[in-house]
């Protein structure tokens, strides 16, 4: 039985084969055969990683935007605007993309000023804002706005002030002068310009208005004497001093009100005191100090007629002492230099509710700047290309009569007229109106989508040139430090043990420097300089990227297709660079991609400070120099602040988008 053979009894499957199924299929395209038919087409890792780049719509978009910079950040270059340049006349215009209507980025600029009420005009310059003048640049819709006081809570002003109206003359005796002592207001007749004589035909006619505001102040509102006071012949002396003649006594007004007080029998006060004629007559304003509290009276106006309608002169004198605006005669009141209307006074003088009109309109500050210039001064040399292009003609240099306009009509020729001629050394100055943008050879005025800024410089062009600078010197930057912190960390990570130990211990001590004292330190020796600059970064920029890559060898360098891969005889560099830096190379890529708006904003940051370059195309140079016209002028912070923003985001998801497409163990998926 032991010796008996075993028997083996075939089990029936119930599948059953066919001969045809251990057919293999050949493949046309790549001349293969294998023992199914193919399913998907093959593709390669590129197309395969562009293909899971596209999935992600937002790493897209983001590489849409950079590429979108980086052509307008070459097409600078292409710019009519010189970066380099400074044009001072185009200083700080405000943004325009159409012609001048509502003052929404029309190159207008909508200005509240002081209206002037003798030149019917806004007051155009303020010592508080930019210069602005020319009343080529104002529009016709300049509206007077009402009548608006200094002064709303009837506080007085020490001094004048311009462009002011009306008020009050406020004589204030201090309190410190001796109780019972008399303060003078009066009309100086020593100066040669307002010496009067008079005469009883004169008929001379006094009108006085005095203020009736009283608790106005802390000081005292007190009654006031009138005084005609002059000499009795033509020879100034101490003795020749008429007795002074009483004109009013104890003025003061009853109800607190405004008050007028008249005097027309000047002629028969002179003739009860003896007097036919009175020399450099004078009228004279006195009241009482109080030792109490400072006294104080208001004169609106002072007006002196006569009756002779012959003596032009004196009426002239009349008018020149007369004055019917306070704050007037308190701005020209030094006789040095204002002996018309002036006035003495032994009070202190000042005015009180003085006011001022307000108008609000709109600058056209491109008209302004590239508009006709009035009294523009050019050479001959300038003038005789005009007359060669055919554009004017002029028979004699020396007779600016002679000069016409070739076509009045067109606006060809910048000089549109002469209007005098100076030569100095045989040089020819002609002074003349100038059409400024043709003078500048342009064919109409420019319009700067966001402005210039404190130089005149486009600030588009100033920005893409600014970004073409950064992203150069951030892309080679960044490049030169991934290749460092590749090679660095691939070393470290796969060699491990004391390679990596001394390695790390390296990266640690550079590491330990702060950023900021590196930069610094080499800004100093080598200069402000974007090669020092991409000196400083490369320095130490390259650790983060050694530090990654590191993680990524010690994550991957035990994995079976290494060591089988060792086994087979691979080499160190093929083990590196072939199977181990391609899997990791997702999240090395990510961070290194990163580093080029972190360079840019680095700089931007450094610049900004005043410790990076100066003097250069540079978004944080840019933006220092702006920063004090952000409430007043946003666009020229604004602008550059867009696209350094917008560098950080979309490099930030591209990055993203490319871990992805680069990450091998997603090869084929969905996802």
């Amino acid at each position: 039985m032991e010796n008996e053979e075993k028997k083996i009894v075939p089990v029936e499957s119930e599948e059953q084969f066919d001969a045809c199924d251990f057919e293999f299929v050949h493949h046309e395209k790549n001349d293969k055969i294998h023992d199914e038919e193919l399913k998907t087409k093959p593709t390669t890792f590129a197309k395969d990683a562009l293909k899971r780049f596209a999935k992600n719509k937002a790493s897209v978009v983001g590489a849409v935007i950079i590429g979108i910079l980086l052509i307008g950040s070459f097409a600078s270059m292409l710019s009519p605007y010189d970066v380099e340049a400074v044009y001072m006349d185009r200083v700080r215009l405000p943004p325009k993309v159409r012609e001048a209507s509502n003052g929404f980025w029309d190159g207008t600029v909508k200005y509240t000023r002081v209206y002037d009420p003798d030149t019917q005009f806004p007051v155009l310059e303020d010592e508080n804002s930019d210069d602005i003048s020319g009343d080529n640049a104002l529009n016709a819709d300049c509206v007077l706005a009402d009548s608006i006081w200094l002064d709303p809570e009837l506080h007085y002003y020490s001094e004048a002030v311009p462009h002011g109206k009306g008020g009050y003359y406020r004589l204030r005796a201090d309190k410190t002068i001796e109780d019972g002592a008399t303060s003078y207001f009066f009309n100086n007749f020593t100066s040669k310009k307002v010496k009067f004589d008079i005469t009883q035909a004169d008929d001379l006619k006094l009108s006085v208005t005095f203020g009736g505001e009283d608790g106005l102040f802390e000081d005292k509102l007190v009654p006031v004497n009138i005084w005609l006071c002059g000499l009795v012949d033509n020879d100034y002396g101490a003795n020749d001093q008429i007795t002074p003649i009483l004109l009013g006594e104890n003025l003061i007004s009853p109800d607190g009100n405004d008050f007028t007080f008249n005097v027309d029998d000047i002629a028969a006060k002179m003739a009860a005191a003896g007097l036919n004629k009175i020399f450099y007559a004078r009228i004279r304003f006195e009241f009482p100090a109080s030792s109490n509290v400072s006294s104080y009276i208001l004169v609106k106006n002072v007006k002196l007629t006569c009756a002779d309608t012959s003596s032009d002169t004196l009426k002239q004198r009349l008018n020149e002492v007369s004055f019917d605006d306070p704050n007037w005669l308190a701005r020209y009141t030094t006789p040095e230099k204002y002996t018309e209307r002036y006035w003495q006074s032994s009070a202190q003088r000042l005015v009180h509710k003085v006011y001022t009109q307000q108008c609000t309109f709109l600058y056209d500050c491109y008209r302004d700047v590239f508009g006709m210039r009035n009294a523009f001064v050019i050479g001959k040399s300038i003038l005789q290309s005009y007359i060669d292009k055919g554009w004017c003609t002029m028979s004699d240099f020396d007779d600016i009569s002679t000069f016409k306009l070739t076509n009045p009509d067109s606006l060809d020729c910048p000089l549109r007229s002469i209007e005098s001629l100076q030569i100095y050394d045989g040089v020819y100055q002609y002074t003349g109106h100038v059409l400024y943008y043709r003078y500048l050879d342009l064919n109409g005025a420019p319009s700067y989508i966001f402005g210039t800024d404190a130089k005149g410089r486009d600030m588009v062009t100033l920005a893409l040139s600014c970004l073409k600078n950064s992203l150069l010197l951030a892309i080679i930057t960044s490049g030169i430090c991934l290749a460092i912190g590749l090679v660095w960390g691939s070393v470290s990570g796969y060699f491990g043990g004391n390679v990596d130990l001394i390695m790390e211990r390296i990266t640690d001590i550079l590491s330990g420097v702060p950023w900021i004292v590196v930069m610094t330190l080499a800004m100093l020796s080598l200069g402000r300089n974007y090669l020092t600059f991409g000196i400083a970064v490369c320095l130490t920029g390259w650790i983060g990227t050694s530090s990654r890559t590191r993680t990524q060898f010690y994550r991957f360098k035990g994995r079976e297709y290494v060591l089988a891969s060792r086994t087979l005889g691979a080499s160190d560099g093929r083990l590196i660079f072939r199977h181990i830096l391609p899997n990791g190379l997702g999240t090395i890529v990510t961070g290194s991609v990163l580093m080029i708006p972190s360079t840019i904003f680095s700089e931007a940051t450094l610049s900004y400070l005043g410790l990076g370059l100066q003097g250069t195309a540079s978004f944080g140079v840019v933006l220092s120099e702006n920063q004090a016209n952000l409430s007043s002028r946003p666009m020229l912070v604004i602008f550059p602040a867009i696209i350094v923003s917008l560098l950080m985001i979309s490099f930030n998801l591209f990055g993203n988008g490319l871990r992805d497409a680069l990450n091998p163990t997603l090869k084929g998926g969905e996802q």
